[in-house]
């Protein structure tokens, strides 16, 4: 044997199978491969990771989590949160009633001066005649599994002014109007589902809201529950009514959702026919607003594998609903766009690719309630500091990304590699200009002060490269620019 070894190990012709039957051996198959890709590079190693081929799977490993709501993980940070987020029963086990208020009163929002949204956390809402308390508007209701982020409810009134208005009409209480499309979504439609059981109701809905106008997209939803548009009022002085409907709410943003979020969710589905797509990619790349580089590197991939790319804005929300009350294969970028789920058909496949790696509470909610078997893939480098709503975000094909396509070997499919130094620079750029319009945000400027030149530094270095700066560099800078470890 060790006569047989020596030639082998001699021999010019069969050295080089030796060699890869002794690196099998001793390392396995992982380790002999990237032995050999170091071999063939001239143990050169790549300047970045943003470089790197999204068809070479010898990467690093990351177990992926499978949990037993049937979510795949592909991530690293935040995992045990997400995993645990993932595993939660986030379904209400009450059925939401409804109150009929005598006299009853509407005050206008006040939005709490110590907030850091413009939208939410203050008090408003319906009260009786003698000013007790009946209903605001409850989004972060304890969870047990989410942290406390500070107090965003409005949930509370306030003295009834003594020029109350007087309108004998009966009127349905529809709780808070957010003019943001997720929002709108995940908040305002919540008490609605009232509306699905009682279509043949003419009540004009009374909202609370910061905004002085209804947003069209609003005016869409509320058609396709056969609501005119002139019975949606904003009330912006406090005003008594003969009486106000007021019915619970569905869902709440930060809580989950009880059954009667399925009927309100199901009545807009149904009320369009189904699209004809059955793999859909939901891209922000035409998005006036898009804040997210690279993201064409994505739907190029997803293309060739027979997903329809869509822009959604450029869509009437009818036609939105349609497509996504057909689609079977869903793919979109993390954020309000994964939140249309609402409006599939349940067990919808979800796949999501994370921008950030932190969580958003809200999809696991609206996961569960579509019965939706839901991947998660981190594709996020972003590299500098950055506030919880971000400042930029720079996707590129991760190491995770790389074993989400080695995990679903039918995946790999040619590709077209990117310009990874264009990418940066317009990363780094969108993210100045970003930062500088936070100038006019006060609760984001202050979010952002807490960043130093040493988070800079130690952000472009590891966001760049595959290795991590040692901790004694760490310390040093954070003494050199903070004067604190």
């Amino acid at each position: 044997m060790q006569k047989l070894k020596n030639y082998l190990k001699s021999n010019r012709l069969t050295r080089p199978v030796y060699m890869v039957l002794y690196y099998l051996y001793w390392f396995g198959i992982e380790a002999t491969l990237r032995k050999l890709k170091q071999t063939v590079l001239g143990n050169k190693k790549p300047a970045n990771n943003l470089a790197s081929s999204v068809q070479d799977v010898t990467i690093p490993s990351i177990s992926h989590v499978n949990n037993k709501r049937g979510a795949k993980l592909y991530i690293e940070e935040y995992v045990d949160e997400i995993n645990s987020y993932c595993n939660s029963d986030w379904f209400i086990d009450e059925l939401p009633g409804t109150k009929v208020i005598e006299d009853g009163v509407i005050l206008p929002l006040i939005i709490s001066p110590t907030q850091n949204c413009t939208y939410a956390g203050g008090a408003g809402g319906v009260c009786r005649q003698d000013g007790t308390f009946v209903a605001g508007h409850i989004r972060s209701a304890t969870h047990p599994n989410i942290p406390v982020h500070g107090n965003t409810d409005t949930d509370k009134a306030y003295p009834i002014p003594d020029d109350v208005k007087c309108i004998p009409e009966t009127v349905v209480y529809g709780g808070i109007y957010i003019d943001a499309y997720g929002h709108m979504i995940t908040e305002s439609l919540s008490r609605l589902w009232w509306y699905a059981e009682n279509s043949d109701c003419n009540y004009k809905c009374v909202f609370i809201s910061s905004s002085k106008q209804i947003g069209e997209k609003f005016y869409e939803f509320i058609d396709l529950l056969g609501i005119p548009k002139e019975n949606i009022v904003i009330c912006e002085a406090a005003t008594r009514f003969d009486n106000v409907i007021v019915p619970d709410q569905a869902f709440y943003f930060l809580k989950g959702y009880t059954e009667k979020a399925k009927v309100l969710f199901n009545a807009i589905r149904d009320s369009v026919q189904p699209g004809l797509y059955e793999k859909v990619y939901l891209t922000k790349t035409q998005f006036h607003g898009n804040d997210i580089v690279n993201e064409e590197y994505f739907e190029n991939y997803y293309r060739n594998l027979g997903f329809e790319i869509i822009s959604p804005e450029h869509l009437s929300l009818r036609d939105q609903i349609s497509l996504l009350a057909g689609v079977k294969q869903l793919v979109c970028m993390l954020g309000t766009l994964g939140h249309q789920i609402v409006f599939c058909q349940d067990g919808i496949n979800l796949t999501i690719l994370k921008k950030v790696r932190y969580p958003i509470f809200t999809q696991y909610w609206l996961n569960q309630l579509r019965d939706a078997h839901c991947t998660f893939v981190d594709v996020s480098n972003n590299f500098m500091p950055h506030t919880p709503t971000g400042a930029g975000y720079l996707c590129v094909p991760t190491n995770h990304w790389k074993q989400y396509l080695t995990a679903n070997k039918g995946l790999l499919t040619p590709y077209k590699e990117f310009d990874n130094r264009e990418a940066v620079i317009k990363y780094i750029e969108m993210w100045a200009k970003n930062v500088a319009g936070f100038a006019h945000i006060p609760q984001q400027l202050h979010f952002m002060s807490r960043f130093s030149v040493a988070d800079i530094v130690i952000g472009i270095n590891e966001g760049l490269s595959d290795e991590k700066l040692d901790e004694d560099v760490k310390i040093a800078l954070y003494e050199a620019f903070t004067n604190q470890k």
